[in-house]
């Protein structure tokens, strides 16, 4: 589809059409993250996404080339920028996505595991790999590298993630918690 352009904008425009709300409502009351989309197949249309639970914002085409997968200050929105109808929205927390080209995903992280969204649907969804919170979140060459936060011992970490699979290659939050349960019982 890559037809689609959009950009953020500043804020919402004085005047012309009213934004549309997403989700519907937030009726603009709210300004969020106010984006400008244009296609050649729908007229030029802004929306006014409400911003979730933090500061992670980001904007993507689906991998089926489609829609158009919106992130607000951690909030999801997967629109049809043809319609302006809201298809799907997941989460308030989002705190980490990036698009995977060459394995045709994007892939999202909360505080706590990771999924990956590729052109028919959910690829994958780790279980929990971290008590609270990632750090140094990288992607190289498939691999996603990253430290997780352990509770038990108050240190971050390291451990790599294959995207193809989602499969983790290292101990996380599981391990973790065993450790904290064998000294409970």
């Amino acid at each position: 589809m890559n037809e689609v352009d959009f950009e953020i904008l500043a804020g919402l425009p004085a005047s012309g059409p009213v934004a549309a709300a997403f989700p519907a409502s937030n009726l603009g009351f709210s300004e969020g993250l106010v984006i400008n989309v244009r296609s050649p197949s729908a007229e030029v249309w802004i929306g006014n996404f409400r911003y979730g639970e933090n500061d992670h914002t980001a904007f993507y085409i689906h991998p089926d080339g489609k829609r158009l997968v919106v992130i607000a200050g951690g909030s999801d929105y997967l629109v049809d920028p043809r319609t302006k109808e809201l298809l799907g929205q997941t989460t308030d927390n989002i705190s980490f996505s990036c698009q995977v080209p060459e394995l045709e995903i994007i892939v999202f992280g909360d505080n706590i595991r990771f999924w990956a969204e590729g052109k028919d649907g959910r690829q994958w969804t780790t279980e929990r790999l971290s008590w609270d919170g990632f750090a140094g979140i990288s992607v190289t060459g498939g691999i996603l590298i990253g430290k997780w936060y352990s509770a038990i011992d108050g240190n971050w970490h390291e451990f790599r993630m294959d995207l193809a699979s989602g499969d983790v290659l290292d101990l996380t939050f599981e391990a973790d918690f065993r450790r904290v349960k064998r000294v409970i019982e």
